[in-house]
């Protein structure tokens, strides 16, 4: 018979992986076997161990052998150790009382071991206690019905949670929470301490199973913004195809700033030396958009923009109170500037350049077609190949008038149109030829009496000098008279071509005199018929003209030569005036 001195019982629990897994199931047993006289055995003896949950009786929940000469346990001064397997009783809880059996060469000791403390540390968690409770496999704390592998609970009007507490101070330190399935790959969150040589105070959330991605969801499992494997972001989207790829399912805005101080709005850089690279681009489904290019053009309705700002349509403006376009160089005083406006409050402006020291250049194919010279109010105007043609000048010079001058496609000066000849105040013309198209005679203003007789001056009529007021005429009235002067110009719808005057002066007056030209004129052919090519004299009629018949008489009184004929009576015949 032995006698078994069971000096010590349990003391391995090996390892806890993560917190809440399941410790490895082995226990380390040491013992004293001694014969029926006291002394200790020496050499290798068959051990059988049983666990029951009764110290008498019952059923066997587990066992375990040594009892093959290549297993047996050996024995030196009476002490022996073996490390027991309870792996193979995965249905053991470790939530009641358990009592070790041993037999030894096939004789059982007795009283059976009553297993205590250390060994059950094999099932974590498997005891309850008034905070921590472990049901069904669940574990509770705060609650004694826990619903999942793990439940904290607490009814209380304060801060619960979960406390992770690293007291380490070293360069590596951090804590985290781990999440790992079947292929070993794992999710995690983890903090880095501020004392983290490479990552102080950083907060990691990491996924990295094959495909992994990040997804924050409200309304259940609604995924509304996505961090993808890739890096992508997703808001509005599980499939993001840039770094930030914005999807909203409504009809509100899809990005909006509010900025709530007097700061800046959006920043945006792009790290690219390419003209091609876009910035910045706003579209919809209609064709245009907004764009902005890696050199700074900017397109509207296009996608293209070669200059700093190019559209593709009209641009429109509709401030009613205030100018609606300035223009001006940085560092130029606001004074010095174009401003287009068309407003109640701006009548008058239109298009205001206020530097006078530049030119208002409109082109075409890089060529100036008008230049308004803002110093002098100068307008030029061009060819198409730059050629200047046109030149106004509202002030030829400081205190004149206004002067146009033309040129031909030789460059020559052929017309001149000056308002203040040589500052005199005089208008003038120059040009080498002068064609009238409105008329067909040269007349003079002059004053025009009707002589006391009863008839007023009307075009067509025949006027002699007034003897008794100097510069002035009188209606003809009496035959061959050598003061004849010509004939009212206007008559038959024939107007006066040139008109000539002094204003102000003895050489003015309200009626146009035909001297030369061609007129119609009042006749008289009673006396004889008036055929083209008779010489034309005044007549008794007033006003009137007549064949001249008496050629020594008509010396000094012709009017000129008949252009049409008068068979009879009275009535307007075409001649050529030539005072003779």
């Amino acid at each position: 018979m032995f006698k078994s001195i069971i000096v010590v019982l349990l003391l391995l629990l090996l390892y806890t992986a993560t917190v809440l897994s399941q410790a490895p199931r082995l226990l380390s047993h040491n013992g004293f076997l001694a014969d029926n006289v006291g002394q200790p055995i020496n050499g290798k003896v068959g051990m059988v161990f049983n666990l029951y949950t009764t110290s008498v009786g019952g059923v066997s929940l587990w066992s375990q052998s040594f009892t093959d000469p290549a297993d047996s346990v050996v024995v030196s001064n009476g002490v022996y150790n073996v490390t027991l397997d309870l792996s193979t009783a995965p249905s053991l809880t470790y939530n009641t009382q358990y009592y070790l059996e041993i037999s030894v060469n096939g004789e059982t000791i007795t009283p059976r071991l009553k297993l205590t403390s250390a060994p059950y540390s094999l099932g974590p968690w498997n005891t309850s206690s008034n905070k921590v409770y472990y049901t069904g496999g669940y574990v509770g704390i705060g609650t004694n019905n826990p619903t999942n592998n793990l439940v904290i609970s607490e009814d209380a009007n304060s801060f619960i949670g979960l406390t992770i507490s690293n007291t380490n101070t070293g360069a590596s330190s951090a804590e985290e929470i781990s999440f790992a399935n079947e292929d070993g790959s794992q999710a995690f969150i983890r903090i880095y301490d501020n004392d983290n040589a490479t990552y102080p105070g950083r907060m990691l959330i990491s996924n990295n199973r094959t495909g992994g991605s990040i997804h924050f969801g409200t309304a259940g499992i609604n995924s509304r913004m996505v961090i993808a494997n890739d890096g992508n972001v997703g808001i509005g989207t599980t499939s993001p195809i840039a770094p930030l790829h914005i999807t909203p399912n409504s009809s509100s805005y899809a990005f909006r700033i509010d900025q709530g101080v007097n700061g800046h709005g959006i920043l945006s850089y792009v790290n690219t030396t390419s003209s091609a690279q876009t910035v910045l681009a706003a579209a919809s489904n209609v064709s245009g958009g907004f764009y902005v290019k890696g050199d700074g053009n900017v397109g509207i309705g296009t996608s293209s923009p070669y200059t700093k700002l190019t559209l593709t349509d009209a641009i429109g403006f509709t401030n009613s109170t205030n100018p609606m376009v300035y223009i001006y160089q940085s560092g130029t005083s606001n004074a010095e500037r174009p401003v287009i406006a068309h407003s109640p409050s701006f009548p008058t402006w239109g298009l205001s350049y206020q530097d006078v020291g530049d030119k208002m250049m409109f082109q075409a194919g890089g060529n100036p077609v008008m230049a308004v010279n803002l110093g002098s109010s100068q307008v030029e105007l061009f060819k198409a190949d730059g050629t200047k043609t046109i030149e106004l000048d509202p002030e030829e010079g400081t205190g004149r008038g206004a002067d146009i001058s033309l040129w031909n496609d030789a460059g020559v000066n052929t017309i001149q149109i000056d308002a203040d000849y040589a500052n005199t105040g005089v208008g003038r013309i120059v040009t080498d030829v002068l064609q009238i198209q409105g008329g067909s005679d040269l007349s003079e203003h002059f004053e025009v009496n009707n002589s006391g007789l009863e008839v007023q001056p009307v075009p067509g009529m025949v006027v002699c000098i007034d003897s008794k007021e100097p510069g002035k005429l009188i209606v003809s009235n009496k035959s061959y008279d050598p003061r004849v002067a010509g004939v009212i110009s206007g008559a038959g719808g024939i107007t006066t071509g040139m008109l000539m005057g002094q204003a102000g002066s003895i050489a003015d007056g309200h009626y146009p005199i035909a001297l030369t030209g061609r007129v119609y004129c009042l006749a008289d052919a009673s006396s004889s018929p008036i055929e083209p090519g008779d010489l034309l004299t005044s007549s008794d009629i007033p006003g009137h003209a007549m064949k001249a018949h008496d050629y020594t008489k008509a010396q000094g009184a012709i009017i000129g030569k008949a252009m049409s004929s008068l068979k009879e009576g009275r009535g307007l015949v075409l001649i050529l005036v030539n005072l003779q």
